[in-house]
């Protein structure tokens, strides 16, 4: 297990693509994500490397990229535990999002993107960093 960090001992970071965290979430994804040699936040899209100067990199995700049902499949066992999920959602056929969205919309997403932002900042916190927000 990594070393404890006190909150107050933690580097402050930016995220210069991201005025704030409502901001953030709404670009958030499984990614490597990396802090700079200026302290700036980013995430790796196709390597994207070359213009960064990195000093820290860690991975952001579920299970695997794939697994494209994990975090709405998480969101169900959590707040519709008495659903059977592969039952309902036929998820051996094509189309489960659209039978999602049909009956219960969007309302998983916002979640996800929060619990995906809590991941970030736990993997960030391991290595004693901490977003810093104007």
């Amino acid at each position: 297990m990594g070393e404890f960090i006190p909150f107050d001992k933690r580097q402050g970071i930016v995220v210069p693509w991201a005025g704030d965290k409502d901001e953030l979430l709404l670009n958030i994804n499984h990614a490597e994500w990396v802090v700079t040699e200026d302290n700036e936040l980013h995430y790796l899209v196709d390597g994207g490397t070359e213009k960064l100067k990195i000093k820290d990199s860690f991975l952001v995700s579920v299970r695997a990229a794939y697994h494209t049902t994990d975090w709405v499949r998480l969101y169900f066992e959590e707040h519709y535990p008495e659903i059977d999920f592969d039952k309902k959602f036929e998820t051996n056929k094509p189309g489960v999002f659209a039978r999602i969205q049909d009956e219960y919309g969007y309302e998983y997403e916002e979640w996800s993107q929060n619990k995906l932002y809590e991941r970030l900042e736990n993997e960030l916190a391991k290595s004693g960093y901490k977003i810093e927000w104007d």
